[in-house]
């Protein structure tokens, strides 16, 4: 099975991406920067005698590989993770495959992966009401959206997004 998490509310995320982690002790973690065709290969088809099913953690791999650089570079490392992800896609089919992205990826990005199961973290609406009902003579209902903001959402972030607005 292939995960792939991302969106722009990074805390909730980035825990649900942990919750998982936590329950595979034995999993491997890669780094998206220091993914490399040869070394995944390597995880999937190398080890032991009975054919075992792994669970890999994969971290910014596709910010990462399409980050802009030199523009040779670039289009190699973008190919590069187009041939990263269908062989990941390939492997999704026997393993667990879990990518995690720190921000919302484009649609370019997400139509990589065709069978992948999309997880996205969006902030609540109510946390964009809360910030723009911020103003003199509204306290009543800024109580009110605040206390509706901290059910969905962690209290740093609200706070964090709090002070951008002031």
């Amino acid at each position: 099975m292939l995960t792939l998490i991302h969106g722009d509310d990074i805390v909730s995320s980035r825990k649900y991406f942990q919750d998982i982690k936590q329950r595979h002790v034995d999993a491997l973690l890669i780094e998206g920067d220091k993914a490399n065709l040869t070394d995944i290969t390597q995880i999937f088809e190398g080890g032991g005698l009975f054919y075992e099913s792994k669970t890999v953690f994969i971290e910014q791999f596709l910010t990462k590989k399409f980050k802009k650089s030199a523009a040779g570079s670039a289009k190699k490392t973008a190919s590069e993770a187009v041939n990263i992800a269908a062989y990941l896609e390939k492997q999704a089919t026997d393993n667990n495959i879990i990518l995690w992205e720190g921000k919302e990826l484009e649609k370019s990005a997400l139509s990589l992966f065709k069978i992948a199961d999309i997880k996205m973290f969006k902030f609540p609406q109510t946390l964009f009401l809360f910030l723009d009902s911020i103003k003199p003579n509204n306290g009543k209902q800024l109580i009110s959206l605040f206390h509706k903001t901290i059910v969905n959402s962690e209290e740093e972030m609200v706070f964090f997004m709090l002070i951008r607005q002031v």
